[in-house]
């Protein structure tokens, strides 16, 4: 365990443990990092060594700053930051253009983003993964801003980004149209009802002339019944997968979009 705060960072307020000489010792406040100490130096630099500020313009925004540090180059470590990553692309292709920005939810987004572009754009993560062989993304979500705007309108905490719902068989992309945000529970249970929707050979077995539906939900096996016709077997398993999708779309319809809801109730009208 690490010992109890007595100290608290001039710079960020982080609470952090400093030693009891390092508190005597204080003169111009303490700090909690590399990065905080730097920046407290360049904020007190007038007062430690007035006779040795520099006047400098910053490399990334072309603010004007004094500094003590003939080296600097940037304002602020956030500035630092921000050019250090600017020309940086997420699996060879990808930019993200928003990196430092302290925005609502961009966290979040950001780690969304990433692993969708991963998805579609890592081939290593491609061959372990082959439900996302032929995944594609969209130009336009290729720079993470452009994601990142359309996604903070509609992200609830917690929800899931989806393209299967609205994307239709056999297409994948990311995409504006083709993609939103659902709760965990139709996430998860969509995937697996979605999959091979119109085979009729899928989720049923044979077993001394009778026919046994089934449905594979969250990882488990619901049987439903046993029918000496084939197409009576077709049918119990098309209304069962009916009944739970209806049940629930209607559960989530007050927190879904009403186009991601409607496409559920017309899921499996075929």
């Amino acid at each position: 365990m690490g010992r109890t705060p007595n100290s608290t960072c001039c710079i960020c307020g982080k609470k952090f443990y400093a030693k009891p000489c390092q508190i005597r010792n204080n003169k111009w406040g303490l700090t909690c990092s590399r990065e905080c100490c730097n920046e407290h130096k360049r904020r007190i630099s007038h007062l430690c060594n007035p006779c040795n500020i520099l006047k400098k313009r910053c490399e990334y925004c072309g603010k004007e700053y004094n500094t003590y540090d003939k080296n600097s180059k940037y304002c602020s470590h956030e500035c630092y930051t921000k050019n250090k990553y600017k020309n940086k692309k997420v699996c060879g292709k990808a930019i993200n253009d928003l990196q430092g920005e302290k925005l609502p939810n961009i966290k979040q987004l950001c780690y969304m983003w990433k692993n969708m572009v991963k998805r579609c754009l890592n081939k290593d993560y491609q061959e372990k993964h082959q439900c996302y062989k032929d995944v594609k993304i969209c130009d336009e979500w290729l720079v993470f801003s452009n994601f990142y705007e359309w996604a903070l309108l509609k992200y609830k905490d917690g929800f899931c980004l989806d393209k299967d719902i609205l994307c239709g068989v056999g297409e994948k992309i990311y995409s504006p149209n083709t993609c939103c945000f659902i709760p965990p529970e139709l996430n998860n249970s969509i995937t697996s009802l979605r999959l091979n929707i119109k085979d009729e050979n899928v989720g049923i077995y044979e077993k001394d002339g009778r026919y046994y539906p089934y449905l594979s939900i969250k990882n488990s096996k619901k049987n439903l019944g046993s029918f000496t016709n084939k197409k009576d077997a077709i049918l119990a398993r098309r209304n069962a997968k009916k009944d739970f999708i209806y049940k629930l779309a209607y559960k989530y319809k007050d927190v879904i979009e009403d186009r991601v809801f409607q496409t559920l109730i017309d899921l499996f009208n075929y």
